[in-house]
């Protein structure tokens, strides 16, 4: 499974690092169905909690720690970096995304280099069990 934890001290981090492992496992079912659509009869409340988690905890996190390490953990990784609206391309590197409202690159050196390493760890999952990493995002883009 995929671990997404904050090293900063919000109440967000706080609160996500006090969830079960079922219950962060049923989190990020919740986000991934909101990600490619697909609500699954999750109820308002459910869809409103996973936008708001996509759209202002995720991206806000200081330091991600991804363990990448099943095809699972591979497409939550390609869809988190989806979710992010960077046109994701698996030849991009992390530390080359620019935020032009911002006028700045959109991950530190410190996520641009953890991200870097997670995506190094999806190609060699991807390699591992013959999945093209390519065809791959583009599935999960195709609504």
């Amino acid at each position: 499974m995929t671990s997404w934890r904050s090293d900063s001290n919000d109440n967000n981090s706080k609160l996500f690092n006090m969830l079960t492992t079922q219950q962060i496992e049923a989190l990020e079912t919740a986000i991934a169905s909101h990600l490619t659509g697909n609500d699954m009869g999750y109820s308002p409340e459910a869809r409103e909690t996973a936008e708001y988690i996509v759209n202002n905890w995720i991206q806000s996190a200081n330091v991600t720690t991804m363990q990448i390490r099943t095809m699972q953990d591979v497409t939550n990784f390609i869809k988190y970096c989806l979710s992010l609206d960077l046109l994701f391309n698996p030849d991009t590197s992390f530390y080359d995304y620019w935020n032009d409202e911002k006028q700045e690159f959109t991950f530190s050196k410190d996520q641009a280099r953890e991200l870097q390493d997670a995506l190094r760890d999806c190609c060699d999952v991807c390699n591992e069990n013959n999945v093209d990493i390519y065809e791959l995002t583009l599935k999960i883009q195709q609504p």
